[in-house]
């Protein structure tokens, strides 16, 4: 509390050095955060400034006028494509199309609840921070059934970082990718830990592994868009390529010199091929949680050399009663990483079985198919992962 406090002295002190005098406020908006009118104008001039509207996305470039004159704005374009302006529209409209963003409402207000109550993300809210939440759009790849040839992925980032620092509206930031679970991004799990991660400082970009512009819920389908993943991983890291590069040419204030990624069970399984690939010189750190734990035909015969997977701090966050994950798989999962000479550790949570980190994984349904959330395995995990991020990505 006291370091939040020093970090909001700090800001406003910065406030003032920018000629606000921290009186004058917006009323707080739809996203329940507000902003300061005048030092918003400050800071946001000279920039190119993305936002979120209602009725879809527009982008407008703010360029440095004489004193006389107002900021002028030009936009840069609209979308046109009908699946991106349902992104664009957010929870509510998916919703009015049948699609949902949670298993059911109450998943959903678990979920918010527990974004409402991320001391980050709080503490972003209390100094009047404001995220940007933007899609964005790429080519898929490589097609598969059930899949478009469009990928969509979505980038959060933050005006102010929970402990004080402010950042321009373009300054470059370190990435952290984030690869969804098996029904897909457009979920409000994703959204809570794109905010969180925003809140840290980071540029977080959500990949689009499935090609769809909605959440999957139904078994037949999540098994549809799953199997080419699983049957043929030079997919997995062909889709994780296609967004890596987009968000390098798309996101202008994104570093990915400075990356690290994310992955929730079937994400995790991504993120540990990006690390075994060593193809991406820019990834620091590549963080599992109740990952998929295997070990692919793919790295038994590696391109790279070991010093250049070396390069990527792995973390494995794992409950030693995932079912998901038999005894003999992750025997040969760890034989694999270390045959592969990888620079990784592993976190055992005894008892814990499979999807710890999701709060909404309470009901009896789950426990029977061996999910389960676990508050001490969630909060250890998530906070040794920021430790790392903040050493490794140098922030």
């Amino acid at each position: 509390a006291q370091a939040r406090a020093q970090a909001r002295a700090q800001a406003r002190a910065q406030a003032r050095a920018h000629g606000h005098d921290g009186a004058a406020r917006r009323p707080r908006g739809s996203d329940g955060v507000g902003e300061d009118g005048e030092d918003r104008a400050a800071r946001a001039a000279a920039a190119s400034l993305v936002t979120l509207g209602a009725a879809g996305l527009v982008g407008y470039q703010r360029q440095q006028s004489p004193a006389s004159s107002p900021t002028r704005c030009s936009p840069l374009r609209r979308p046109r494509h009908r699946s991106l302006r349902r992104l664009l529209a957010g929870r509510a409209a998916l919703a009015a199309e049948g699609y949902r963003t949670a298993a059911n409402e109450e998943c959903a207000r678990i979920i918010k609840q527990a974004m409402e109550a991320d001391p980050d993300i709080q503490a972003v809210a209390e100094m009047n921070g404001e995220f940007r939440e933007v899609p964005v759009t790429y080519p898929n790849p490589e097609p598969t059934p059930g899949s478009a040839p469009t990928l969509y992925g979505r980038a959060v980032w933050s005006d102010v970082a929970a402990d004080g620092r402010l950042f321009t509206p373009m300054e470059r930031r370190p990435v952290v990718i984030l690869v969804h679970a098996a029904v897909g991004q457009q979920e409000d799990f994703v959204t809570w830990r794109l905010r969180s991660l925003a809140a840290n400082g980071y540029v977080a970009f959500a990949v689009d592994m499935f090609g769809t512009d909605h959440a999957v819920w139904e078994r037949e389908e999540i098994g549809k868009m799953l199997s080419p993943m699983k049957e043929d991983r030079t997919r997995v890291l062909s889709r994780f390529k296609a967004a890596v590069k987009a968000c390098e040419t798309l996101v202008p204030c994104a570093n990915t010199d400075r990356m690290a990624a994310i992955g929730f069970c079937f994400g995790g399984m991504v993120v540990l091929d990006a690390a075994r690939s060593g193809e991406f010189g820019g990834l620091r750190s590549c963080v599992s949680f109740h990952g998929v734990l295997d070990a692919p035909e793919l790295f038994e015969k590696p391109v790279k050399s070991a010093p250049e997977r070396k390069r990527t701090k792995v973390l494995v966050w794992h409950g030693d009663s995932d079912p998901y994950v038999p005894p003999e798989k992750l025997a040969s999962f760890t034989k694999q990483m270390d045959d592969l000479e990888m620079d990784w550790e592993i976190e055992r949570f005894p008892g814990i079985g499979h999807a710890f980190t999701r709060p909404e994984k309470i009901f009896e349904s789950d426990l029977s198919s061996g999910f389960g959330y676990d508050e001490h395995a969630a909060s250890k995990s998530w906070e040794e992962t920021k430790r790392c991020f903040r050493k490794l990505l140098n922030l």
